[in-house]
């Protein structure tokens, strides 16, 4: 058996996740799944309002696209090409197109990034007191309104002379608050 390499498989929108699964069922059921390394579906995590509620959903950082490392053989794409929600490999008139080594490490660090970053935003609430560390307005206390994990971005409520004026800040600008000035800012004292 030769080197895994990687490929990119373009699938239905929507059924990248069945698509893979489906892959790795029908390998299984062959007996060759260990011919297929890894099967990524890049995603993210993303903070949506449904019914008033904010709710996490998985968005697809390459929708219709699937990353997978395997043996390449032709009974192998042949097999993965008639897998339900397959269209087809990435490639030159029918023959599959290796994606380098390289183009791959920056798709994955691009999904590690994400999730350090949602994991930044994540430690933050909506309607939490934080500490603005940088900028115009850093040593300011201000409350969330609203968090973008996508953007990594945070909207906060500040008050400035008896007035709310919003700002939208980083998750590295901000940072929590001690609980007593929670306190202080509940009892309507800012």
């Amino acid at each position: 058996m030769g080197e895994a390499k990687w490929y990119i498989v373009n699938t239905v929108v929507g059924y990248e996740n069945k698509a893979s699964m489906l892959i790795m069922d029908e390998a299984r059921r062959r007996g060759i799944e260990s011919a297929i390394e890894d099967i990524v579906v890049p995603t993210e995590t993303v903070k949506r309002n449904q019914r008033g509620k904010k709710i996490d959903i998985e968005k697809k950082m390459m929708p219709g696209y699937v990353l997978i490392k395997l043996i390449p053989s032709d009974a192998l794409w042949n097999m993965i090409r008639n897998i339900q929600y397959v269209a087809k490999f990435l490639g030159i008139s029918n023959k599959p197109s290796e994606v380098p080594q390289r183009e791959i490490d920056v798709v994955l660090s691009k999904i590690e990034q994400v999730k350090k970053d949602e994991e930044k935003t994540n430690i933050f609430e909506v309607g939490e007191i934080v500490k603005v560390m940088d900028g115009a307005f850093a040593g300011f206390s201000a409350i969330i309104e609203d968090i973008n994990s996508t953007r990594n971005k945070i909207k906060v409520s500040v008050s400035i002379f008896g007035r709310e004026t919003s700002l939208e800040l980083s998750s590295e600008q901000v940072e929590k608050s001690k609980t007593e000035q929670q306190w202080w800012f509940a009892e309507g004292n800012y």
